[in-house]
């Protein structure tokens, strides 16, 4: 394992090259041997061609390379994982139908591809290239890369009982990879120079901007309306309202005792900003929440600021990250609003569940869904666990919270609720404060409103499909192109052309990375088109049409250009290296994905992948078109390229390799 572990860290360029760039999909395939888990190694050359697997977990081969069902089963797990959401995994049913499935398989066979055109080469990697290669490891290395030979003998003389042969064999095998992938991929290093010196100065230099949407006005008749309510009434429908019996299970961790102790310092009068700094975590601006305006509205912790009068102390409030405690020290009302408006700090005491309190409730839960459904009785169920049973008010989908149900689990509970199916009446809800089982206890289909109700949304449907429609799009090009070959101020333009409407907006400096900025004023043009539009352009210059991500056409005029402060330009050097490596990863991605495509399609006849048709069938629902059983051991198809004669195998050492002589 120690062994192991040294590769992985010494070779984490290579493991992070294959793994996100290799394949090309987030479901890697390249695996590293670890104790307790069926993996596929790669072997050494010596032993390339003897490869015997379980034949039971053999789903199929490309070439000598085989393709193994617990290695399918590992990708998909972790696909379940990613691709869950509130606390809900998708099964593999559902992800036969979105494709991911498929992109699995594919990944693996492109993986088999890869080392079969690897090992072709012919490429030997021998012993003594092997320990020169260890001895580049950061461990036997000083900050300016030079070999240091007593942290390389502490490390030999440790491991006096390792198996170096097959060290060796692990390194040359990650050599041979390395080997191979870079010149996959030389061409990719060439990043010109003048590109990154003009990405640095597009990254440093800040526009402001003038913006209007262009959106000119659409005519919606009241027989259009109506066709539009007539055909689409089911859409109108309210949502279905329901009443839910449940018992929660607690994920809230118990109250720390540093949070009683600093309750007790603050109410005794000391300072409450001195607290935050002593107790809170982590420690930002002492707290300070600033001046807020409050109300009994208010959802999650702060609305106890509501009920704290000037100079109080609120009792620690639990949640799943720990105790907050907050403090008023100023009130006032809103001269504008006439609300109350307060100044408090707040203090956060970290606390969470262990693993174990964490599997000890879930354990709870599951008891209490198993008894429920067994009884058909959530509160003879929810006696047994000592938890009680809460009835909510009727809700729908739609409702902002479900009353009783804290606002950060309102979602996931309505959702669970709302997809309960007939045939099983309880439901096991992930919430993040608690673990709900829930019941519906009654369910009213909603009804379909009046066309005077719902005038509104239905006249907003018919204009959104007028505005897809492309003589609507033509002429949205048709106005944005009069407006671009304008003159003068965004203002002045929008006073010739008052039927469009114009409402401007300016924004903050930013640069190409800051889209929040935009964001602010409801714009969602990407910055980096914004940049490139005005790029040779002076200031007064317009700008039309960029478009947004969701389509709507703007009308921009460029304000102000700041250049690059020195300041901007001092971090320069570090941002340089940053950019030539990423420019550098996302070429050597795409020749790297260019090379597969090609390899499959040269290899196609040649070394087709090859299933087991039942295990397929089993995997994707269909069975693999022109299949041929596998059985045993993988062997080579006709054609596939040709395993060179193995290297003899190098003699064991007798002992650990004696570390070189201090320079």
């Amino acid at each position: 394992m120690h062994i192991l572990m040294d590769y992985m860290r010494h070779h984490k360029r290579l493991f992070q090259f294959l793994i996100l760039i290799l394949i090309g999909i987030p479901f890697c395939m390249w695996t590293v041997p670890g104790k307790g888990r069926k993996t596929f190694k790669a072997p050494s050359k010596a032993g390339r061609q003897a490869r015997v697997h379980d034949e039971a977990d053999m789903l199929g081969t490309v070439g000598s390379e085989p393709l193994l069902m617990s290695e399918f089963q590992q990708q998909l797990q972790q696909a379940m994982q990613q691709s869950g959401s509130q606390g809900k995994r998708p099964t593999q049913d559902e992800l036969k139908a979105n494709g991911t499935v498929d992109r699995i398989l594919e990944t693996m066979e492109n993986r088999a591809y890869f080392k079969l055109q690897e090992f072709a080469r012919g490429f030997s990697v021998n012993d003594d290239l092997a320990i020169a290669q260890m001895k580049k490891w950061p461990q036997f290395q000083t900050e300016k890369g030079e070999f240091v030979p007593t942290a390389w003998n502490r490390w030999v003389e440790a491991r006096q009982q390792t198996d170096w042969l097959a060290l060796y064999e692990s390194v040359k095998t990650g050599v041979d990879q390395d080997v191979y992938v870079a010149m996959v991929t030389a061409p990719a290093n060439r990043v010109l120079d003048k590109d990154i010196e003009n990405e640095l100065l597009a990254n440093s230099t800040k526009l402001r901007i003038k913006l209007a949407s262009v959106e000119p006005t659409v005519e919606v008749t009241e027989e259009a309306i109506a066709a539009q309510y007539e055909k689409a009434k089911e859409t109108y429908r309210d949502p279905v309202k329901r009443t839910a019996e449940y018992a929660a299970v607690s994920l809230l961790p118990d109250v720390p005792e540093k949070a009683v102790e600093a309750v007790k310092k603050a109410r005794e009068g000391a300072d409450f900003a001195a607290l935050v700094t002593e107790y809170s975590e982590p420690k930002t601006n002492q707290g300070d929440l600033n001046w807020a305006t409050v109300s009994a509205d208010e959802t999650g912790p702060r609305k106890v600021l509501a009920t704290l009068t000037a100079g109080s102390v609120s009792d620690p409030i639990i949640t799943v990250t720990g105790a907050l405690i907050f403090k008023v020290e100023e009130e006032r009302k809103n001269e504008t609003t006439g609300e109350r408006e307060v100044k408090a700090r707040q203090l956060h005491i970290a606390a969470t569940l262990t693993d174990a309190q964490k599997t000890e409730r879930r354990a709870i839960a599951d008891r209490l869904l198993a008894k429920a459904k067994e009884t058909n009785n959530l509160t003879t169920a929810a006696q047994e666990e000592k938890l009680t049973v809460a009835t909510t008010p009727a809700f729908t989908m739609k409702d902002p919270k479900v009353e009783g149900i804290p606002q950060i689990d309102s979602f996931p509970f309505r959702k669970a609720l709302d997809s309960l199916a007939a045939d099983t009446p309880y439901a096991l809800v992930d919430g993040k404060e608690n673990l709900y089982v829930a019941h519906v206890l009654s369910s009213e289909p909603g009804a379909i409103p009046a066309l005077d109700q719902v005038r509104d949304r239905v006249k907003n449907d018919v204009t959104g499909a007028m505005k897809e429609k492309d003589e609507y799009k033509e002429k949205v090009k048709a106005v944005c192109a009069k407006l671009s070959a304008e003159t003068g101020t965004l203002e002045e333009i929008a006073a010739r052309y008052p039927d469009l409407a114009l409402t401007i907006k300016e924004t903050e400096p930013f640069t190409q990375k800051d889209f929040s900025i935009l964001s602010k004023i409801q714009c969602y043009v990407p910055p980096t088109k914004i940049i490139e539009a005005f790029k040779d352009k002076a200031v007064g210059a317009v700008a039309a049409p960029l478009n947004d991500f969701f389509g709507r056409a703007y009308v921009l005029q460029l304000t102000e250009k700041i250049d690059p402060t020195a300041e901007d330009k001092a971090k320069w050097d570090e941002e340089r290296k940053t950019l030539r490596e990423q420019r550098t990863q996302m070429a050597q991605n795409m020749y790297l994905d260019d090379y597969i495509r090609d390899m499959r399609a040269r290899l196609k006849g040649k070394v087709d992948p090859t299933y087991n048709p039942e295990r397929l069938q089993l995997i994707t629902g269909t069975p693999a078109p022109a299949a041929t059983p596998v059985d045993g051991a993988a062997t080579p198809a006709t054609d596939a390229p040709a395993a060179p004669a193995a290297p003899a195998a190098p003699a064991a050492p007798a002992a650990a390799p004696a570390a070189p002589a201090a320079k």
